[in-house]
């Protein structure tokens, strides 16, 4: 079972590897199937995303929310769909009854989401926590996770060794997510902090004080080098931080890596 276009199931009938939903499939596993006719969902025409509210596990609630990213998509398909995972917070008290994408009262396009107790939210994309719905007021922390595909640089035969990484992050905080190189699917490194410099303190030119002033930034950018170990025949890279207002962003990452075997072409070459 999954999630796929009419389109794709004219063309492959039921395979699931052709769903649109085949990159989430391990979490999609986890729905409670019970409760699937209670799923609501909603489209995004602005941005191309659409929104699945689904229950996993025992849960008889919506705890998770699937966001695929259709914009700039020309064919969309299982390799091109794009997913994000959202986890509601636990014990946020935040039940979701319905989804809908409309306008609000100044005329701009919004996601309104309508709990059981008859509370409306909003979607923002300059707020970085959870509502807290059971103590009726105050922040939970917003879990964010990103985790890559699992690479396998054009051979799943053949052993990778991880070298040095470097990852352009920002903004600025005192606050540092955590880094993990995550092999064959499953097996995961150790955690690393990842050093953020403070967005606050004092800049350069203006209120710097040698000696005495922390240096900072308004929206601080920076590379952050990771000595990477291990080896596997396919990496993926994981980096996660919870906490109440202390967003990041990966920009770029880079990574050296030595492919070592053969696969069933060099040796019948």
């Amino acid at each position: 079972n999954g999630i796929h276009s009419l389109r794709q199931s004219q063309a492959h009938g039921s395979r699931a590897d052709t769903f649109l939903s085949w990159k989430i499939r391990r979490t999609f596993a986890t729905i409670n199937r019970s409760r699937m006719r209670f799923i609501v969902a909603g489209y995004d025409h602005v941005n191309g995303r659409a929104l699945f509210a689904v229950p996993t596990g025992s849960n008889t609630f919506h705890d998770t929310l699937l966001v695929l990213d259709t914009k700039d998509v020309p064919e969309l398909n299982a390799e091109t769909a794009r997913w994000s995972i959202w986890t509601i917070a636990a014990g946020a008290g935040i039940v979701i009854q319905k989804i809908r994408f409309a306008r609000d009262s100044t005329g701009a396009w919004r996601w309104y989401f309508v709990t059981r107790l008859g509370d409306v939210l909003t979607l923002s994309d300059t707020i970085f926590a959870d509502f807290n719905a059971t103590a009726g007021s105050g922040n939970l922390p917003y879990s964010a996770i990103l985790q890559t595909n699992d690479e396998s640089f054009g051979s799943i035969l053949r052993r990778k060794t991880l070298g040095d990484l470097m990852l352009t992050i920002s903004p600025g905080g005192e606050y540092q997510p955590t880094y993990r190189t995550i092999f064959d699917y499953s097996r995961q490194g150790s955690a690393r902090a990842l050093r953020m410099r403070p967005a606050g303190g004092d800049l350069l030119g203006t209120t710097f004080v040698l000696g005495t002033s922390v240096l900072g930034g308004g929206s601080v950018i920076r590379e952050e080098k990771v000595y990477g170990t291990g080896s596997g025949r396919t990496i993926a890279h994981r980096i996660e931080h919870h906490g109440v207002n202390q967003p990041w962003f990966l920009h770029r990452l880079d990574l050296d890596v030595s492919i070592s075997g053969e696969d069933q072409g060099d040796a019948a070459a």
